[in-house]
């Protein structure tokens, strides 16, 4: 199927992702900090990123700019997934916007049907 990249800190949040999303078929990567998560990206050239904000590293707003500024990999979808309110986080990269968002905590189901989605686009 396709291949999912996780750039999250929280091992628990990254045990139910990966889970799902094998059992799902997909295959899928996992970054624990900003910096390894687009050292991964570059390197493994995933078809959708799922991106926590709060990382160490590199920020997950720094990651979704250079994700979205890098030719190789500007077009790969990014589903950002954070506790972080939409409406109140402070983007210092505003014009670099991911292709959905979801906050945490979030229901599997839905968050599921986005990656399908985004999957297929």
């Amino acid at each position: 199927m396709s291949h999912v990249l996780i750039i999250e800190d929280d091992p628990d949040v990254i045990a139910l992702l990966s889970h799902h999303l094998r059992n799902r078929g997909h295959e899928v990567s996992i970054a624990y900090d900003g910096s390894e998560g687009y050292l991964t990206a570059l390197r493994e050239r995933p078809d959708l990123v799922l991106l926590d904000l709060l990382l160490p590293a590199f920020t997950g707003h720094q990651v979704l700019h250079l994700l979205r500024t890098n030719p190789d990999v500007r077009r790969v979808p990014v589903v950002v997934i954070s506790a972080l309110d939409q409406s109140e986080q402070h983007n210092p990269y505003s014009r670099s916007r991911p292709d959905a968002y979801v906050a945490k905590p979030f229901r599997l189901e839905p968050l599921m049907r986005e990656i399908d989605r985004l999957l297929a686009a």
